[in-house]
């Protein structure tokens, strides 16, 4: 009972901050609550994100892109087939762990990836050597949702996702 009560005035609480910012309710996020705008969604990722330790479960970084068959071949650290326009992401060699293993604490992990107003989903298939801590490289199809391929490096937070 006492759950529902909360997701309920959670639910209230972000519809009431983005109808007096102007926002419309589109039902894409957990609460059925979407913000378009940079201001809108950190007002919003705060209300979402509470009673999380949001200082331990975001990470902030560069965004870079690659093309798996062309950068280090069609096989990611995770031992998996990289096709050029699939959705995925190579983890920073810090955060990934042994270069020369599977990484059982990120493989195959979900992320969610912000540049500034756009965010964007990918799966966690391989490694960067080169990226420093809390920096991922993406697939030209990822970075495409956050900017343009021209830009070549972008400024981004991130979190997992499960």
């Amino acid at each position: 009972m006492f759950s529902r009560f909360a997701v309920a005035l959670t639910t209230l609480a972000a519809a009431a901050v983005c109808f007096m910012n102007g926002a419309e309710a589109r039902g894409s996020s957990p609460i059925g609550i979407s913000v378009n705008s940079s201001s809108h969604k950190k007002t919003f990722n705060k209300l979402n994100r509470r009673g999380r330790d949001d200082d331990e479960d975001i990470f902030e970084g560069k965004a870079t892109w690659f093309i798996p068959h062309k950068h280090d071949g069609e096989i990611g650290a995770c031992g998996e087939y990289e096709a050029d326009d699939d959705w995925i992401v190579a983890m920073n060699a810090d955060q990934y762990g042994d270069m020369d293993e599977v990484s059982d604490e990120v493989c195959f992990r979900k992320v969610r990836i912000y540049h500034e107003d756009k965010s964007v989903d990918a799966l966690v298939t391989d490694a960067c050597p080169s990226c420093d801590y809390g920096s991922l490289d993406l697939t030209q199809v990822v970075f495409q949702e956050l900017g343009k391929l021209k830009t070549g490096v972008l400024d981004i937070t991130w979190e997992f996702l499960n």
